[in-house]
């Protein structure tokens, strides 16, 4: 018997955590039986895909892109899946449309609020309970939304943590105001006043690198912050530090967090959307009481002076990584899947 065909795609050219998500997807699948295609625009760069999955691209310029969906449309006809899941609206409104005459089975991940349009779609992919309730707002029915939070398929990497007397914290993410970088920058600001000694590591790229650059030379925090750009072995630069910093005025879910507890390390965050729906304040990391940079501050003054609690907070953050790790959500997604493709027939 052939196995069943799923086709992930998704139509972005960043590097983000919605296209990590879709390169786990497609691994994922691979790995829970199915025949795995993913299919992605040519420029897309990154190439840590299993030889085992089929890959393809599509040349397109925009969602209304109309001779993009004609050729999507041949390729879904060519591949046949038995469920297409899509990632992002890009993806989204391109299957859409591609899928008026194929009439394959399409449902889509909901990884933040930007979602647009849920007709023509048999089932949505909610990360969080917030993001579930987005759909129902939208008169998406509610039997057909499944709640999958986004999983790591690496094993877990704590490794060994020296004790320093200077701690280093880190922040991985686009410079954009949604991240929150600014926030940051002004917690930094006021914890220096108290003469800690403290770094923070700020990796990344995006549009507000020069302005934030700025910011921290007109306030002369270089001895406290450090820049250094995008870092494509996330390993060495997590294994470098003591806590992960998230001071993201929106942020849906957030990868970011599941990568720091896999190496063990507590996060502080601002209240965020992802924030309150899977950081336990206390146990795998510190939420803020507001979005105040001098809230955010106080976590880091916390931890500055508090080891003992920084060590409780490694031992949770290692904890917590298991409840998303492959293999132990591999039934929950192999069940989502099968759900999806039992009520096409």
């Amino acid at each position: 018997m052939r196995k069943a065909r799923i086709l992930n795609v998704m139509l972005g050219r960043g590097r983000g955590g919605l296209e990590q998500m879709y390169i786990h997807y497609a691994e994922a699948a691979m790995r829970a039986g199915y025949e795995s295609y993913a299919l992605h625009d040519e420029k897309f760069a990154y190439e840590s895909f299993s030889k085992k999955i089929f890959q393809t691209t599509l040349r397109q310029y925009s969602q209304f892109d109309l001779m993009a969906a004609t050729r999507l449309g041949r390729v879904i006809a060519r591949i046949s899946p038995h469920l297409i899941v899509s990632h992002g609206n890009r993806a989204l409104r391109l299957v859409s449309l591609a899928n008026i005459f194929c009439k394959k089975n399409h449902i889509t991940v909901l990884h933040n609020y930007r979602i647009k349009n849920f007709s023509h779609l048999h089932g949505v992919i909610a990360l969080t309970e917030d993001l579930k309730n987005l759909a129902i707002q939208k008169k998406f029915p509610e039997s057909k939304i499944a709640l999958l939070p986004n999983f790591l398929l690496a094993p877990q990497d704590v490794g060994t943590k020296e004790q320093k007397s200077t701690l280093v914290f880190g922040f991985m993410g686009r410079h954009v105001p949604a991240k929150g970088i600014d926030i940051l920058i002004e917690a930094v600001k006021k914890l220096a006043e108290t003469r800690a000694d403290f770094l923070v590591i700020i990796a990344g790229s995006g549009p507000e690198c020069a302005q934030h650059t700025q910011r921290v030379e007109s306030a002369r925090l270089q001895k406290h912050i450090q820049f250094t750009g995008w870092v494509d072995d996330k390993k060495s630069f997590l294994h470098g530090l003591d806590a992960l910093i998230v001071p993201s005025r929106l942020e849906p879910f957030g990868l970011v967090y599941l990568e720091a507890w896999q190496h063990g390390l507590p996060v502080l965050a601002t209240p965020n959307q992802g924030a309150r729906a899977i950081v336990r304040h206390g146990v795998n990391g510190l939420v803020a009481h507001d979005m105040s940079a001098q809230a955010l501050a106080a976590l880091m003054f916390q931890i500055l002076h508090d080891r003992g609690t920084l060590a409780a907070l490694r031992r949770g953050a290692a904890e917590s990584y298991h409840a998303y790790a492959w293999p132990g959500c591999a039934q929950n997604f192999k069940a989502t899947l099968e759900k999806f493709m039992a009520s096409a027939e």
